[in-house]
């Protein structure tokens, strides 16, 4: 199954949320979700994680008028139809064995008393269990700008909203002319010289601080690579997103699911570096 749109439903707990297969939005419901408010559920489950929506949140959305609520108050306004609602959830994927120690930020639709047959819009990935937090924080400004691009998209283009995130992969020809970032260790196995070498010293392998700063700073031409993978060796076949955003405007140019097998699937494969290559060999 594509990671983009997993059209999932979520289920409360004692520990939070968490997400299984819910209900694309309707045609509608795409054309009017601009005309809605939306509202920010922080249940203070992960109280950093919701620390860092928040702040991105004040700092970035300009699609709706926005508010920020409790729980109690979402159960409250999940029937109104004039409501949207951008929460943080934990999730599992069916056919997966196990939890996948995974944590989301879902977009969803108001319109139903019933929690379940709320209409979702997105699940993007945020966190993974084992991994430090800290790209939550890095990249949540950014997570926040994909969102609203793709809502945008969607209500123009409601067919969009059950389209696999492969789709932002046109985008791969814009890496011409950007350098590329991507952390030591979001890279499973050393690269081949002849590998890196496709690039044309575009590609740089640097550390996770270095892409940490071409993002905070908004480095313009530049393009930071992102690899969320489970690090919980109980987990069986997890899987792996990787990402590659602008620094200074925050558009996806490339997104990818694969499963993890074992350790050297951990990031970039080598395919998908070959892949991202194809831009910089154009009319050697």
């Amino acid at each position: 199954m594509k990671p983009y749109l997993l059209l999932l439903l979520c289920c409360w707990t004692t520990a939070g949320l968490f997400a299984q297969r819910r209900a694309a939005p309707t045609a509608e419901q795409a054309e009017r979700v601009l005309r809605t408010t939306t509202e920010v559920v922080l249940t203070g489950h992960n109280m950093l994680l919701e620390a860092a929506l928040r702040s991105a949140v004040e700092k970035k959305w300009n699609l709706t008028p926005v508010a920020f609520i409790d729980t109690a108050t979402f159960h409250r306004h999940i029937g109104d139809a004039n409501r949207t609602f951008l929460l943080i959830v934990g999730g599992t994927f069916n056919n997966d064995a196990a939890q996948n120690g995974y944590t989301f930020l879902n977009f969803l639709m108001g319109g139903h008393t019933e929690f379940d047959k709320l209409s979702d819009f997105l699940l993007w990935p945020l966190a993974c269990k084992g991994q430090d937090e800290d790209n939550a924080w890095l990249f949540m400004e950014a997570f926040i700008d994909i969102i609203q691009q793709h809502i945008r998209l969607v209500q123009q283009n409601p067919s969009l909203v059950r389209a696999d995130m492969d789709t932002y992969n046109n985008n791969i020809p814009q890496l011409r002319t950007r350098t590329i970032l991507i952390a030591d260790d979001d890279i499973p196995s050393e690269i081949p010289e002849a590998e890196m070498s496709r690039f044309n010293g575009r590609l740089k392998i640097v550390s996770r601080h270095e892409v940490a700063d071409a993002m905070m700073n908004a480095l313009p031409n530049t393009v930071a690579g992102i690899a969320l993978f489970p690090l919980d060796e109980q987990l069986k076949s997890p899987w792996c997103y990787t990402m590659l955003i602008t620094c200074d405007t925050h558009e996806l140019i490339y997104f990818k699911r694969h499963k993890v097998r074992n350790p050297k699937q951990r990031g970039f494969l080598k395919e998908e570096l070959r892949r991202i290559s194809i831009p910089f060999r154009v009319g050697k």
